[in-house]
């Protein structure tokens, strides 16, 4: 048998001091784990939020920008229409200027021809109400011609400013690739004025 020098109440206050000691030390460590990942978890919503704010202030400023060529292209459809205008008014008024001037000499011709049927008005009595029909017809298709023609270089004007304009809003919405301009400077069917 061995003797002890210390009573057994000892060896269990030390056990229970030793016990107290390492539950402490562990408690102490989960609390610095827990504020190490608390702090890592606010650290990585302070880096969401701030990535979101910068992502939102970014869309911000290219719908600004879209918004803002959007509105440049637009007047500028506009502008190109309502300059093209003066340039269509004035085809339109060379256009009636002549079937009007075809009308006058109608009626000077149609004069001469009446004179020239009263000198031979045996044999040319209806010579001349052919001529003149005829010559009222030329006016009257050169005058329709004229006015279709009008109605028709605006008619291509207006398809002009309705194509940029498509253009314009399929930018502004990026729904499709933008449709190539048609051509300004010729209205389809014109031709060469003599």
């Amino acid at each position: 048998m061995t003797i002890s020098l210390l009573p057994w109440w000892a060896y269990a206050a030390a056990g229970a001091l030793a016990g107290a000691l390492l539950a402490g030390g562990i408690q102490q460590t989960r609390v610095s784990t827990a504020k190490a990942d608390l702090a890592q978890v606010r650290e990585q919503h302070a880096k969401a939020v701030a990535d979101a704010v910068t992502k939102a202030l970014a869309q911000e400023r290219e719908d600004r920008a879209k918004e803002t060529t959007h509105a440049a292209d637009t007047t500028k459809n506009v502008d190109q229409f309502t300059q093209g205008q003066p340039e269509r008014d004035a085809s339109l008024r060379a256009d009636l200027a002549r079937s009007e001037r075809l009308r006058l000499d109608a009626d000077r011709r149609a004069a001469t021809y009446k004179t020239m049927s009263a000198s031979c008005a045996a044999a040319s009595s209806g010579v001349a109400d052919r001529l003149a029909a005829l010559d009222r017809q030329l006016v009257a298709g050169v005058g329709v011609v004229g006015r279709l023609r009008g109605d028709l270089e605006r008619r291509d004007a207006e398809v002009v400013l309705l194509a940029g304009q498509l253009a314009a809003d399929r930018k502004l919405t990026d729904s499709a690739p933008t449709a190539p301009a048609l051509p300004a400077s010729a209205p389809t069917g014109a031709r060469a004025r003599p």
